[in-house]
């Protein structure tokens, strides 16, 4: 098949997605977002200065620190229907600009039919379509992160530091990804991240109370350390895979804290060893998943930015077996099983951890790829010739 013909599949494929997608979003909007729902509920307790972990009207119960509500503080001063659809909107447009901040982060230029078929792929991905259904922050929390990073790249620490901040105060768990940083001995960036990590606590603590932050570390945080529930399927993580094999606490418990100490040290190992930051950032991510004791399926839509750095390489490197490798992970952390009630039961709840096995595939490759020397000093790959870039 030419050149010409591949393009014109890959616009042809991303109107499709994009068409599909705009429909999506139109029947989310009319309806309710059930996490952004908990949000804005709990945004409005949070100004009221009310305790919004004890709502009998929530969904469910809110499980991030106060400090996370700040974040949803403007939308909370609109009415419902408004907010989520400027929120919905803002999560879409966040996909597209997750797109194109990673291709920037890893290519020179950027070939337009790039941009559509990476856009296409994270479109029609189940993560996606689940994160944007149920109203949750995760897109946003990741562009504002990856945009961190991509200043960080460029040596602009004030505005790396305070974008890396904002994405850990929108989703506490990026809070892990400072890990990355002690072990680049990126002190600047660290001190901003802190810095704007303290002006959230600080603000939270003007617009509500205390009180709060005591009720959450005594009440809501502590059955967070536990495994109980932990082997539901929405939950992809290590903790979920180890669940769904042995209803054992104690198993539970070791298996995963040991497996777990495995995937960060192997990580942080690589990260003295090697130089290359787009692919450490990349595995600390993948790490991030896997390691999470609530890995929901719709936090993979993460791995966007995996996904894009890993195939950078593979571009590079040209090796057949790395494609097959890459389009399995992909197929797996896409695939949903819509009843997964009838493959309960032992071996037929090993098909349950998909994602799980996308993310562990990706994790390796990530790994064998830093550990080639030839691939850890290399600069943004320039692109074939041919097309217009974006």
């Amino acid at each position: 098949m030419s050149r010409r013909l591949l393009k014109l599949a890959v616009v042809v494929l991303f109107l499709f997605s994009f068409a599909w997608i705009c429909w999506s979003i139109l029947k989310i909007v009319s309806t309710t977002a059930p996490d952004f729902s908990v949000f804005w509920m709990a945004s409005k307790d949070f100004l009221a200065r009310k305790n919004l972990y004890s709502n009998p009207d929530l969904v469910y119960q809110l499980l991030q620190p106060p400090i996370t509500l700040v974040f949803y503080i403007p939308l909370s001063l609109i009415f419902y229907r408004y907010a989520q659809a400027i929120f919905i909107l803002l999560s879409f447009a966040s996909i597209v600009g997750t797109a194109l901040i990673s291709l920037k982060i890893t290519f020179d230029k950027i070939p337009w039919h790039y941009f559509l078929l990476v856009l296409f792929l994270a479109l029609t991905a189940f993560p996606t379509k689940y994160t944007l259904g149920m109203g949750q922050v995760n897109t946003i929390s990741l562009f504002i992160l990856l945009s961190g990073f991509y200043f960080y790249l460029r040596r602009s620490y004030k505005i790396a530091g305070i974008l890396l901040g904002l994405s850990i105060i929108s989703k506490p768990i990026f809070g892990f990804l400072l890990l990355f940083f002690l072990l680049e001995h990126e002190r600047r960036v660290i001190l901003y991240i802190l810095g704007t990590l303290i002006g959230g606590f600080l603000l939270s603590i003007l617009v509500s109370n205390i009180a709060l932050y005591q009720y959450w570390i005594e009440k809501v945080f502590p059955p967070l350390l536990g495994m109980g529930g932990r082997e539901v399927y929405y939950n992809q993580g290590i903790s979920g895979f180890i669940s769904r094999l042995t209803q054992n606490p104690t198993i539970r418990g070791l298996a995963t804290i040991l497996i777990s100490i495995l995937v960060v040290g192997s990580s942080s190992f690589l990260a003295f060893k090697k130089n290359n930051k787009q692919l450490l950032f990349s595995l600390f991510l993948i790490s991030l998943l896997l390691v999470d004791s609530l890995s929901w399926q719709h936090h993979f839509v993460w791995l966007i930015f995996p996904f894009v750095v890993l195939c950078r390489y593979a571009l590079t490197i040209k090796k057949i077996w790395l494609w097959i490798l890459l389009g399995v992970a992909y197929l797996l952390v896409s695939w949903n099983f819509k009843n997964p009630s009838l493959y309960l039961g032992f071996p037929k709840i090993l098909l349950l951890s998909n994602q799980f096995y996308g993310a562990v595939i990706l994790w390796g490759i990530n790994v064998y790829l830093l550990t080639k020397t030839k691939l850890t000093s290399l600069s943004r790959l320039t692109p074939p010739q041919g097309g217009r870039d974006c």
